[in-house]
């Protein structure tokens, strides 16, 4: 039973069960029962409880105990259905808006941030009030433009349910340079020193397009985990099985690895949601999807050292 309908829903769904005996005792007889109308796309449950009550009034008329018992139990199990139903058309309506107004977020947010990025790299002085105030300024730039594009990536895959996942050549040298510079920016403001290295074949057969959106999120995490005169390392290679095997490694010390795994395991609609740390949450739920979504591993650990890593195994082999 989904904990996410309203009570009226769960109600029905009770009373489905309790009349489940005489359902099978009557068997498959013939028994009329209205039919409760289809909701169109402006249904909503106070609309489908209403024409619910209104059959149930007209069964509460059949004078056979047993026979309303079943019809009871019917109409139950179609109310539970209409509900189910208007929940789900409504909850998508919810995601298209939420997708469409964080398209409408992201263009002016990526105008602040390039913003505060001419201010912090442009010809004119700064004092260290000005630099410290445009250093807090393009932080908050960089963790509302990576939220919005969570919230996107989820929305968009809510709706469109299970995940494509491309088998294409690709190489590896330039899957790692895309990666560096999508998350250099970052990683010089903060100070962290950025590594990547390739072993292995140099062309590999997949999705070039999740792996990358997987490891810049990683990468970013790691920066942000790092600070100041941080490390981020990212090494691609083979597996023992011969499929890629991507690590990332961060200078982050002592982090909530469970809490981590958590978010890895979680799908997009029931990731912990807490508030230390939860720009970072969706993105990861995001990334153990796709991961999965591809036929593959991901986990986290904490080394001997303090540092943080996470493992990627993904079955994309030489090409």
């Amino acid at each position: 039973m989904r904990e996410d309908l309203p009570a009226g829903a769960r109600r029905l769904a009770e009373t489905l069960r309790k009349y489940a005996d005489a359902e099978r005792a009557v068997g498959a007889s013939e028994t009329s029962l209205p039919r409760l109308p289809r909701p169109s796309g402006g249904v909503d449950l106070p609309e489908c409880w209403s024409a619910v009550e209104r059959v149930r009034a007209e069964i509460d008329g059949e004078p056979d105990p047993t026979l309303r018992a079943v019809k009871h139990s019917r109409l139950d199990s179609a109310a539970l259905e209409l509900a189910e139903l208007a929940l789900a058309r409504r909850f998508a309506l919810h995601r298209q808006v939420v997708q469409d107004i964080s398209h409408d977020v992201r263009s002016p947010l990526n105008s602040i941030l390039l913003l505060a990025d001419s201010l912090l790299n442009g010809p004119g002085p700064l004092s260290p009030l000005q630099r410290r105030q445009a250093g807090i300024l393009y932080d908050a730039s960089v963790s509302l433009v990576r939220l919005v594009n969570d919230i996107i990536d989820a929305s968009r895959m809510d709706q469109e349910g299970e995940i494509q996942v491309e088998s294409v050549p690709f190489s590896v040298p330039e899957l790692l340079e895309e990666v560096r510079r999508l998350a250099l920016p970052l990683a010089e403001h903060r100070a962290v020193e950025l590594i990547t290295e390739a072993e292995g074949p140099r062309r590999r057969l997949g999705d070039r397009k999740l792996l990358c959106r997987v490891l810049v999120n990683l990468v970013s995490n790691g920066v942000e985990a790092s600070g100041e005169n941080g490390r981020v390392e990212v090494r691609l290679a083979d597996s023992k099985r011969g499929d890629l095997r991507a690590e990332v490694v961060d200078s982050g010390l002592d982090a909530d690895v469970a809490r981590l795994g958590e978010l890895l395991d979680a799908s997009t609609e029931t990731y912990p949601r807490r508030h230390e740390g939860w720009t970072r949450g969706l993105g990861l739920a995001i990334s153990g999807r796709l991961v999965r979504a591809a036929d593959g591993a991901i986990r986290v650990d904490r080394l001997e050292d303090g540092r943080t890593k996470f493992q990627v195994d993904i079955p994309f082999g030489e090409a």
